[in-house]
């Protein structure tokens, strides 16, 4: 009997988050005016990026809708969600810190640019790294160093609105540069990612919390089914 409702406690979940994965097909493909073959590869990438690591394939392709609702592309989007998944993970945090970054940054792209208020989010969530900080400035280039120069450090500088959403989302795909399923392989990528890609993904792998670890095998079993 045990085994029974568990594997319908299998079924229920892969039911409910296939008809949340057709929820987010439609919502992303009305808002971004894509095929839905273009919507459903997309996120057949992210189902495989959750099920690899402790996040929730939901909460991001909500994540995605948000950001794509303020104007960014698909494949962006999901780059950037899932570079915020990274940056996260190699920051020590875990996936429910994740998610309330990602919705809170969603928020600063309808305006094109990170605010002091958007920043202190990040603080908050103890992902505001030197490191992270370091790699925003060196993709800002002469507009980010002039604006610490002129207001004597990275928070003030922000008033300036150096670090736009476009410097943002490089950095996040710097995190993501080489992963993906294609390019992985017995628990190995076989090519194309950097010390700095790899190094975040093997973070996400780590289940921070006893929740991460149910959640993470959840989101696992229920794609099975």
């Amino acid at each position: 009997i045990a085994r029974m409702v568990t594997g319908l406690d299998s079924a229920s979940a892969g039911l409910s988050k296939y008809g949340e994965k057709m929820t987010a097909t439609k919502t992303i493909t009305t808002a971004t005016g894509e095929s839905l073959e273009t919507v459903n590869k997309v996120l057949d990438d992210l189902n495989w990026f959750t099920d690899e690591t402790s996040y929730d394939f939901t909460q991001m392709t909500g994540t995605i809708g948000k950001f794509t609702a303020a104007g960014e592309k698909l494949e962006d989007a999901k780059e950037e969600v899932e570079g915020i998944a990274l940056w996260a993970a190699e920051s020590g945090q875990n996936a429910q810190t994740a998610s309330r970054v990602m919705y809170q940054l969603s928020q600063a792209y309808g305006k094109g640019k990170f605010a002091l208020q958007d920043w202190m989010s990040v603080e908050t969530a103890n992902m505001a790294t030197q490191k992270i900080q370091n790699q925003l400035i060196e993709e800002g280039g002469e507009a980010a160093k002039a604006a610490i120069a002129a207001h004597g450090g990275f928070r003030d500088s922000l008033r300036d609105g150096w670090l736009t959403t476009k410097v943002f989302n490089n950095v996040m795909k710097k995190y993501t540069e080489g992963i993906s399923e294609a390019n992985y392989e017995n628990g190995k990528f076989t090519g194309g990612v950097t010390e700095l890609s790899e190094h975040a993904f093997r973070a996400a792998q780590e289940a921070r919390t006893f929740t991460d670890v149910v959640n993470a095998l959840k989101d696992a079993v229920s794609t099975g089914w």
